[in-house]
């Protein structure tokens, strides 16, 4: 089961971002392809990684702070022993979900680090009301323009949550939308990633 919510226009426009959304939409995506414009535009997105001074990621994940199948990616123990959130990777927080997810994406990239994503998608998520546990702030208009760009991105590649993108070891660049079916399935996303150590990332 995979969750596939899309967020209107409409709402995406409240981000004061037209002219980003019209870019991002002329580029029409393949199914499960990446050009090469759409990568490098995941180069400029906010985001956390999960490596401190991590070089740069070959795995992007974009996910809502109240989202159950993120928290859900994020707490996966795949077949190999590792946790998913142990894989090298740039978290990248979007907002549609529920009306306090901005607040609270706004709040994941303030504190930029992966404690703040496991503060909310540890214990304290709510599942019953889909509810992360990091408590939403008031964007500043600097974070309000980066989640815009971020969700003008998300949505041109298909507006899911979580997507995984990421630059395989054969060079291709793919995507894949929701949560997939199973644990044995994401493990050989994971093992399909290339190496990170290319450039530094810089958020």
């Amino acid at each position: 089961m995979r969750c596939l919510q899309h967020p209107s226009r409409r709402a995406l426009l409240l981000f004061g971002l037209a002219g980003w959304l019209a870019e991002v939409a002329r580029a029409e995506p393949l199914p499960w392809a990446v050009n090469d414009r759409q990568w490098s535009w995941l180069r400029q997105l906010k985001g956390i990684a999960t490596r401190p001074g991590m070089t740069a990621p070959a795995l992007y994940v974009f996910f809502d702070p109240d989202c159950p199948w993120c928290q859900a990616l994020w707490n996966a123990r795949l077949p190999d022993g590792r946790w998913f959130r142990e894989v090298p990777a740039v978290w990248i927080p979007v907002a549609y979900l529920q009306p306090d997810s901005l607040g609270k994406a706004a709040a994941l990239l303030r504190a930029g680090d992966v404690a703040a994503l496991q503060r909310n998608f540890g214990p304290g998520y709510v599942a019953a009301t889909r509810s992360g546990a990091i408590a939403p702030v008031s964007p500043s208009a600097a974070e309000r323009k980066a989640l815009g760009q971020s969700q003008g991105v998300w949505q041109n590649l298909g507006g899911a949550t979580p997507m995984l993108v990421w630059r395989a070891k054969d060079g291709r660049v793919l995507r894949d939308l929701g949560m997939p079916k199973d644990l044995a399935e994401l493990q050989r996303i994971a093992q399909s990633v290339a190496p990170s150590h290319l450039q530094v990332y810089r958020p």
